[in-house]
């Protein structure tokens, strides 16, 4: 039998490995969960490279919504609106496994608003953690793709502006599917009805959710959490790390322009994207920069320790980048763009430099002024460390999920969390 310090917790996220930060962090919470004694099952779509789970019988059949056929074009859009399969999968794990609270990361496409239904069906709490802008854009990202800039034409529940505008990277029937999943979310309230509580892990996306709609003691700033014990921080280094997606949001081809600008500074550059091969082609002169492609858990761990200092150029308001987090842990200072929810990570002259986005140059001499001054780095770093280990420990953020929880079971708002997580490193 669960007490109530112990709950039983369904861990909610649409895939089950480490596509991006909201696995990481989906599957490092089942960690967290289980190592403290917590009964959790896990629910997500079926997929190759999945991480083995008990609970996988129960996982909705895989679907690729880049798939170019009218047919499952057609099917993958029908499931996004709402999904009678993974309300029936949902409903068989339930007979077998009773949660005290569900813990929802994504679940919209793959997953839908359908399982919102069945968790209320079955009278169990929900809290959901919102990683991006989902409730206010249809990309979820505040981002024009085919402008490439930052967009706020959907402020205010215009969503028809995301097939108006091609925001979606998949063309215009993508974008108007979000558009319209926008829209019904919307008008059926549906997350504002099932959800209990929201968890955020930075103001700035907090705010947003407020904008949209949610009442402000709905809606909780709960920072990520990172185990820094488990890395070696390392106070030099050689070389400048840009490690992430190779994306136009995040800024990969302003970073080869500031490279340019800076010959004698190294340049790493791992990850893997879509814009993979024009930055090789772009980079073809560039003594100075070397690609590493997409590293698996330890080698981005060696990258980290073995670097100067971190780069994180962002063109998007990046809500609260885990590799902020995986950098500080490592030692490593970071420079970054002044988006976002990155200010309430990066503290300007502490732990890193902040610089506006899109601008090459401002970029290429904050990287220039660390790199040449390694003592300075080497201060920063130890700063980045302190502050992680500080404001974003396991233990912390379990305590604070535990409050979190209990609010929810018991359908009252967001616990005020003492002492209030501070800002910035």
């Amino acid at each position: 039998m669960n007490t109530p310090s112990l709950p039983a917790v369904l861990a909610v996220n649409k895939f089950h490995y480490r596509f991006s930060g909201v696995e990481t962090y989906h599957l490092g919470l089942i960690d967290l969960l289980e190592q403290r004694g917590h009964r959790v099952a896990a629910f997500a779509m079926r997929h190759p490279r999945n991480e083995p789970s008990p609970w996988a019988r129960f996982f909705v059949s895989q679907v690729d919504y880049a798939d170019p056929r009218p047919s499952a074009r057609l099917r993958a859009a029908a499931r996004a609106l709402y999904s009678l399969e993974a309300r029936r999968r949902l409903g068989a794990l339930l007979a077998e496994f009773r949660p005290d609270v569900a813990h929802l990361q994504h679940i919209y496409r793959q997953l839908s608003p359908s399982v919102l239904d069945v968790l209320a069906a079955h009278d169990v709490p929900v809290v959901q953690t919102v990683h991006d802008y989902w409730m206010v854009c249809p990309s979820r990202q505040l981002y024009l793709y085919s402008r490439q800039e930052m967009c706020y034409r959907c402020r205010g529940g215009r969503f028809y502006n995301a097939a108006r505008h091609r925001c979606v990277q998949y063309g215009w029937l993508a974008s108007a599917l979000a558009a319209l999943e926008a829209y019904l979310a919307r008008w059926m309230r549906i997350y504002q009805r099932r959800v209990n509580l929201f968890v955020v892990p930075s103001e700035f996306l907090r705010q947003k959710l407020i904008e949209g709609g949610i009442s402000a003691e709905r809606a909780l700033r709960l920072p990520y959490f990172i185990s820094a014990v488990q890395y070696s921080p390392i106070f030099e280094g050689q070389g400048v790390l840009y490690l992430g997606r190779l994306e136009v949001e995040k800024g990969p081809t302003v970073l080869i322009e500031s490279a340019r600008m800076l010959s004698d500074v190294p340049f790493q550059i791992a990850g893997a994207g879509r814009l993979e091969v024009m930055l090789r082609r772009r980079a073809t002169q560039l003594g100075n920069v070397r690609f590493v492609g997409q590293l698996a858990p330890e080698g981005a761990r060696r990258a980290l320790q073995t670097a100067r200092l971190v780069v994180l150029p962002s063109t998007c308001h990046d809500v609260a980048p885990l590799v902020l987090l995986e950098a500080f842990a490592s030692g490593k200072p970071v420079v970054a763009s002044a988006v976002g929810g990155i200010p309430e990570i990066v503290r300007h002259g502490e732990t890193g430099l902040l610089v506006p986005p899109n601008d090459a140059t401002a970029l290429a001499e904050a990287i220039a002024a660390l790199y040449h001054d390694p003592a300075r780095c080497a201060a920063m770093g130890r700063a980045a460390r302190d502050y992680v280990s500080r404001a974003h420990d396991p233990q912390r953020h379990y305590e604070a999920l535990m409050a979190i929880y209990q609010a929810a079971r018991e359908r009252r708002p967001a616990p005020t969390l003492e002492p209030a997580y501070p800002y910035g490193g």
